[in-house]
């Protein structure tokens, strides 16, 4: 067995981190891209970020090379969002990564045990031990249900 973890969250501790997730994300009400727009938008990041902040200096300093379109106040305070998200994003990433960690520790202890469980199972049936069989046929189907590819809960966007 691979016994990554040993432990437990109380329902009042999970309800506390759900809340609290949905706080945060109430804070966040700007933009909802579709699957669609995240794959075809341009994306900035950190590196590009200079490129950016130079441009918007340069435009502002040489109107006669600022589009009609680009609203420096607006480039401004998308900027400052973007610093601001971005220390948001570092902390939500580092969440993420721990609350995915502790799902697979979770997941493959139990997995491994109830694996564990099935091949036992098999070698008692394999042993003629009552009760064997009808245990290890139904823990067949749902073994072998396993990676099925089930329809989404939502339509994809």
């Amino acid at each position: 067995m691979a016994d990554l973890i040993s432990a437990s969250l109380s329902a009042e501790d999970k309800q506390l981190i759900i809340d609290s997730i949905v706080n945060a994300t109430s804070k966040l009400p700007f933009v909802v891209l579709t699957k669609h727009q995240r794959k075809i938008l341009p994306a900035m990041d950190m590196e590009r970020r200079p490129f950016v902040e130079d441009a918007l200096v340069r435009g502002e300093n040489d109107p006669t090379i600022l589009p009609s379109f680009v609203k420096p106040a607006e480039l401004r305070k998308d900027l400052a969002l973007y610093g601001d998200i971005s220390e948001v994003y570092v902390v939500v990433e580092a969440l993420f990564t721990r609350v995915s960690d502790l799902l697979h520790a979770a997941g493959c202890d139990a997995y491994i045990a109830a694996l564990a469980i099935y091949n036992s199972a098999k070698m008692a049936q394999k042993a003629g031990m009552p009760g064997a069989e009808a245990t290890v046929n139904e823990l067949k189907k749902l073994f072998e249900k396993q990676g099925e590819v089930k329809p989404p809960d939502t339509p994809a966007q």
